[in-house]
């Protein structure tokens, strides 16, 4: 712990800006996780802020309208370029009096070191600011963005109430605006979409009860899908598609109603076939056989490659054990030949060489051949034994 904390603090330095980019770039930068930061009401933890996503369905970043000339964004980076702290500052300067104020917000931090040195650095900027007096960021303006039914807006964490004056968004003690959303967005509704942050009346919002957000009806439905199983809406990420039909992760874990077939997919207990060693498989799946031995369901892995002109199917010890059948190891040598610039077999045949050049190669493969035995034959229905033929006439 203490290696990665000083790794983490290594080469603090402290950075600020005034425009939209670099608000937008630095609240979505990559953060210095890993340290123990004290945290209160004036130090809040970075990796939990609200305003540390790309919002990328949104026009803009919602930081981006700080960038009206009245605020500035001080953080501290480290040596590999991660942010440890970071604090937004209201500059205005009054054009009535000509006075520049500094007064911050909170700091959001993961680092007591960048936080201690962030803090130095405001109080040390803020003794020469030539208005002392200011205590809040009333009468600073912000950037107007429309976005939808309202406006782009990050989460205030003082000042929240805003005005608009048509030009600009402008902090006031009785605004009829709220800065509060944790969604990048701000209208005259109660409620905004988590995802097109469309405005919201309570009656028009979708909920989920494992989710904190609200949705309108049709992003809610691009979002979720209902489980066949328990009828419950869930996140397209947490759902499984199964025989055409959508589960959800716990219905899939727990019902006892889904299995895993050899091919590693789910399907319904009722769909599965089962060979006889209990394990499952897809009724369309190439896994599986029916033994026309016993009319048992065996894994393809333990079938018997006979001749193609015979027509049962029966496991390899089932083959051995009828003693109508020899068993051969052999090693075969075949041409590959390269075309399209790679080295081609047939789709029933497997090589892997790297070293293969040229415009062909040799490979050997060893595989196990099935002969029927000398004295018996296949008359097209049934094997005979030829011997007892003779012995007959």
């Amino acid at each position: 712990w203490f290696n990665d904390c000083a790794l983490a603090n290594d080469g603090l330095t402290v950075k600020t800006c005034t425009k939209s980019e670099t608000f937008a770039r630095i609240y979505k930068a990559d953060i210095q996780t890993g340290t123990d930061a004290r945290l209160g009401s004036d130090r809040k933890s970075l990796s939990s802020s609200c305003m540390r996503y790309a919002f990328n369905h949104l026009p803009h970043h919602p930081a981006w309208i700080y960038g009206s000339g009245d605020f500035t964004l001080a953080w501290v980076e480290n040596s590999a370029g991660k942010v440890c702290a970071r604090v937004v500052i209201c500059t205005r300067t009054s054009p009535k009096t000509g006075l520049t104020c500094f007064v911050r917000a909170p700091i959001y931090t993961n680092s007591n070191a960048a936080a201690d040195m962030l803090e130095s650095w405001c109080d040390e900027q803020k003794s020469l600011a030539s208005d002392q007096e200011k205590k809040t960021w009333v009468n600073a303006r912000l950037l107007r963005v429309e976005v939808n039914d309202g406006f782009l807006a990050p989460y205030f964490d003082r000042d929240s109430s805003v005005k608009d004056k048509g030009e600009y968004l402008v902090v006031s003690r009785h605004g009829e605006i709220e800065l509060a959303s944790t969604h990048g967005t701000v209208n005259t509704y109660e409620y905004a979409c988590a995802c097109c942050g469309e405005g919201l009346s309570e009656y028009d919002t979708y909920h989920h009860e494992n989710y904190g957000d609200v949705w309108c009806e049709s992003c809610f439905m691009d979002e979720f899908s209902f489980c066949s199983e328990c009828n419950e809406p869930e996140r397209n990420d947490d759902t499984h598609h199964v025989d055409g039909e959508c589960v959800c992760h716990h219905c899939l874990e727990y019902s006892g109603n889904y299995v895993v077939t050899q091919n590693n997919e789910w399907t319904h207990i009722d769909d599965a076939i089962f060979d006889v060693d209990g394990e499952a498989h897809g009724v369309g799946d190439d896994t599986w056989f029916e033994s026309d031995v016993d009319g048992e369901i065996y894994n393809t892995c333990d079938e018997a490659a006979l001749p193609t002109w015979y027509p049962d199917r029966m496991t390899i010890s089932q083959a051995v054990h009828s003693g109508h059948w020899n068993r051969q190891h052999v090693t075969r040598v075949e041409w590959m030949q390269r075309r399209f610039g790679a080295f081609r077999l047939p789709r029933s045949l497997y090589a892997h060489d790297s070293s293969m050049v040229g415009e062909g190669t040799h490979v050997t493969r060893h595989v196990v051949v099935w002969t029927l035995k000398e004295h018996l034959e296949f008359d097209g229905c049934e094997i005979v034994n030829n011997q007892l033929d003779l012995f007959a006439a």
